[in-house]
């Protein structure tokens, strides 16, 4: 199924290719926008990009007024390819080459006519695969080095020992801030820190602080209902 998203820009083009995809029987989604009321394309792309990452749908097809801003927002999401296309030779190579599965499209600059022409080149290419693959292959790699890069600093802030137990019930800040200040206290006596910062990693359950903007690198705080 195809995705399908615009801004206010794409508005009129996109309701003129859902109605060529609907006398081709081709099976699609629309996500917005409902009119010619100025919105932000950033909002649709979001909705498209979100689609095919959650297997409702397995393509895409984005317009706004020129297609570039709908191409930056759409490829900052995994898994998703997504080029501006501007007529047919640009959607065969895109798709051959790269296994493009979004297309931005100019709601300014492309008539109807060559909306149609770049849409049936899109869905009738076949990707090459071969080394084609392996390209794309080194794309998926550098996404997964750029979420193991976020993991890791993640985890760089939890590098502590001392566990904290909220002995049946839960802390809010300011028990967690007394408790980590009373802890501190502890380690290092002759110490008065000047500001103490809490902050809780949601995704792990662990909490790390900052004492007078350094990081501690001696506790680690985890929540224990």
């Amino acid at each position: 199924m195809i995705a399908i998203g615009s801004d206010h820009g794409g508005y009129q083009l996109k309701e003129k290719i859902k109605k060529y995809l609907e006398e081709k029987d081709i099976e699609y989604k629309d996500y917005g926008t409902n009119s010619e009321e100025r919105t932000d394309y950033p909002i649709y792309a979001k909705k498209v990009a979100e689609a095919i990452q959650n297997g409702e749908a397995d393509k895409g097809i984005l317009i706004c007024r020129s297609g570039f801003g709908m191409t930056v927002v759409a490829n900052k999401f995994k898994w998703i390819r997504a080029a501006a296309i501007y007529n047919e030779e640009s959607a065969k190579f895109a798709k051959a080459d790269d296994d493009i599965n979004v297309i931005t499209i100019s709601g300014k600059n492309t008539s109807i006519e060559e909306t149609i022409k770049i849409i049936r080149m899109w869905l009738g290419t076949e990707f090459k695969g071969g080394r084609y693959q392996e390209r794309i292959e080194m794309i998926n790699k550098i996404e997964k080095e750029k979420e193991k890069l976020e993991r890791k600093k993640k985890s760089r802030k939890l590098k502590m020992n001392v566990v904290v137990e909220s002995m049946g019930k839960n802390l809010d800040m300011a028990d967690i801030q007394n408790k980590v200040y009373e802890d501190y206290q502890k380690k290092f006596p002759d110490a008065t820190p000047n500001e103490i910062k809490v902050y809780i990693n949601v995704d792990e359950m662990m909490i790390y602080y900052v004492v007078d903007g350094i990081e501690s690198t001696d506790y680690r705080f985890s929540l224990v209902k």
